[in-house]
């Protein structure tokens, strides 16, 4: 039945293809080889000149032409202009040279070896490119993508990605370039005109249409509306005779610098990634074994031009940048390989004659070489910039934030308060209309899933501090919990919860707090009843901790597993850090520790003040208290009660009067 059936074979075919992958790829993750190499290689298996598995080579080619469409769509928006505004020098000066550099010689050698100078030069714009795929990879692996010499070597991977623009334009002017460099340029020139003409009118439509969709609030119609709009733009810059993967390119720029970037990220990854693997599977069945064993010299020469040629122009280009030669060395040598791009580019060449048969095989030998180099190079490259004592990470204003998922009132009210004492937040939100008004604020906030990499990797989840998920959706957080716990395993992550039965759920998934609104709404309930009948703060304290303690009991809330209150607590039950701001005017004002005899009266222990942001654990009776101090002190529930009158001004004590 299934043999019958007109898409058994079509399936079965792409079923084989993607278990390859996978099972290639983590073979060569374990290996600690880049995962394109283990496509490159599967494709070399079951290619034609391999085993010769693949009995419909023209489905895989159809569905890798998708890929390098998703790949160009990919590169676009990451090119954010506020990325592009803050590497505009190393990108303009170190990547214009070290591209201009690589085509010149890369030219001047293929025409010393008798091929046509149109030819050459598409060579030479071959091997200019360097894997951005791979370099960002290894770098986010080992925590380094903030450190100096990498961010220059990721600033002159982001001037390729944008030189594939003008190489995708210049190759059908290189291949019918009869009329000289003359012609070539003003084929050039025209073909920009026509791009530039097409961006206008994309940036005038598509963000408008995506914001018209993503107020619908629905992942699905947004995603069907990021392919159309990307499907157009495609379908346009063909019409217009350009190359399709430069409407790709086209509409992923148009979207990297809206408001819906990392949405429409999110939701297109998996298919990008899924079809990416299976376009180096395609290159990957161009590679001929028999090239190497025909010329073995040959292709050892040119491997090691290629990769240490690429270090060298490298190194020369951050060197033009001001760097020290240790840190131009290591950037060159993490760019000493040849790109995803310039398989996209070899791939396109026979549509134009530009790469003979025999080039290309050559080619592909040393492309996939140089990038299976790439963990070794990587690997001297940080033992030299350790040896300078450079530091493995690099801190950025991102550094130990709070991220709050979820921007409705709880998330609004949250962010307000860790904004007022000076913590750094970024928020991330899924209502367009919120996003819109929070960034006139001045809000660091991002429309986006947080169930999606992307989005909390744009949020910088591996360098924060704090987790907070506000959102009322139950799945939502725990698809975001699982996540953010699968990136950052350190994260301290706190979540809203609607029942105390998610509790069990959410622990297991790797929350360390957890607020339940069926707890927390009888704990508020309970106080404002006991108000209204004037009972003394230390007894509504009380009570409130019984009602917490009875849950804690019955196993149905996990109280804080990681932080420093529940560390204490375990040897000594009921005991708590507590910390409290010394306001304007308070009793304590102007006195020293000694004077306030505080554990005396309230049996409140301090044991350190912060001061202008600096904790002083140094203290004595001496000790004066100043407005603004925070006094950081031991003690169990009643000393919290009885000590929070000590440190109130006048305006607090009015306010809770009035209250």
């Amino acid at each position: 039945m299934l043999a019958s059936h007109p898409l058994a074979d079509t399936l079965l075919e792409l079923g084989s293809l993607f278990l390859l992958c996978v099972v290639v790829g983590v073979v060569f993750q374990r290996v600690r080889v880049p995962t394109i190499v283990g496509f490159l290689v599967a494709g070399a298996l079951i290619g034609p000149n391999g085993l010769g598995l693949v009995r419909r080579p023209d489905l895989v080619e159809q569905l890798a032409e998708i890929g390098v469409v998703m790949l160009l769509f990919t590169v676009g928006t990451e090119l954010s202009n506020t990325r592009l505004a803050h590497l505009r020098r190393a990108i303009l000066l170190g990547g214009g040279l070290q591209i201009g550099l690589t085509i010149a010689l890369g030219a001047f050698a293929a025409q010393i070896g008798g091929m046509p100078w149109p030819q050459a030069v598409f060579l030479g714009c071959l091997l200019a490119l360097s894997s951005t795929a791979v370099i960002t990879k290894l770098l986010a692996d080992r925590g380094e993508l903030q450190a100096p010499a990498p961010r220059l070597a990721i600033a002159i991977c982001i001037a390729q990605d944008l030189a594939v623009v003008p190489m995708l334009l210049l190759m059908p002017v290189l291949g019918g370039a009869s009329g000289g460099i003359g012609a070539a340029l003003f084929g050039t020139g025209k073909a920009f005109l026509m791009l530039g003409a097409l961006a206008v009118v994309a940036w005038f439509f598509v963000p408008r249409f995506l914001d018209v969709v993503a107020r619908t609030r629905s992942r699905e119609l947004f995603l069907l509306a990021v392919i159309v709009q990307c499907v157009a733009l495609v379908l346009a810059a063909g019409a217009l005779g350009l190359s399709l993967a430069l409407g790709a390119f086209l509409s992923g720029l148009v979207i990297g610098g809206s408001d819906h970037h990392h949405q429409a990220v999110g939701e297109i990854e998996p298919f990008r990634d899924a079809l990416s693997s299976l376009f180096f599977v395609s290159i990957g069945m161009l590679f001929d074994v028999r090239t190497i064993v025909e010329a073995p010299a040959f292709i050892g020469i040119a491997l090691f031009a290629v990769v240490a040629g690429k270090a060298v122009l490298g190194f020369v280009a951050i060197r033009a940048l001001g760097m020290p030669a240790w840190s131009a060395a290591r950037a060159g040598l993490m760019l000493a390989q040849v790109g995803e791009f310039s398989f996209v580019l070899a791939q396109l060449a026979g549509e134009h004659d530009l790469l003979e048969d025999s080039a290309r095989r050559v080619f592909l030998v040393v492309a996939v070489a140089s990038i299976t180099l790439t963990p070794a190079a990587f690997a001297l490259a940080r033992r030299l910039g350790r040896g300078q004592g450079e530091s493995k990470r690099s801190r950025d204003e991102t550094q130990d934030h709070v991220i709050v998922v979820g921007f409705g009132p709880a998330g609004q009210g949250l962010v307000r308060s860790l904004a007022a004492v000076g913590l750094p937040v970024r928020v991330v939100e899924m209502n367009p209309e919120t996003v819109t008004r929070a960034k006139k604020d001045g809000l660091a906030i991002v429309f986006g899933d947080a169930t999606r990499v992307s989005t909390l990797e744009a949020v910088g989840v591996r360098r924060a501090r704090l987790l907070v998920v506000a959102t009322n959706d139950p799945d939502a957080t725990s698809r975001t919990v699982s996540l953010a716990r699968r990136l950052a395993p350190d994260l301290h992550v706190m979540v809203r919860a609607n029942y105390l039965a998610d509790i069990p759920r959410l622990e297991g998934l790797g929350a360390d707090e957890i607020v339940t609104q069926e707890l927390e709404t009888g704990v508020e309930l309970t106080a404002r009843a006991l108000r209204h009948f004037l009972i003394p703060d230390d007894e509504i304290a009380r009570r409130v901790q019984a009602i917490r303690e009875a849950a804690y009991h019955m196993r149905k809330v996990a109280p804080p597993t990681r932080g420093t209150t529940a560390r204490l607590s375990q040897y000594v039950p009921g005991l708590q850090v507590i910390a409290y701001r010394v306001e304007q005017g308070c009793r304590l004002a102007g006195k020293s520790l000694g004077e306030c005899e505080l554990r005396r009266d309230t049996r409140l222990s301090v044991v350190a003040i912060q001061r202008n942001g600096t904790t002083d654990i140094g203290i004595g009776p001496e000790t004066r208290l100043e407005p603004g101090d925070v006094v950081i002190g031991i003690g169990d529930e009643s000393a919290r009660a009885a000590a929070a009158p000590f440190f109130r001004g006048p305006a607090t004590t009015q306010q809770d009067a009035s209250s």
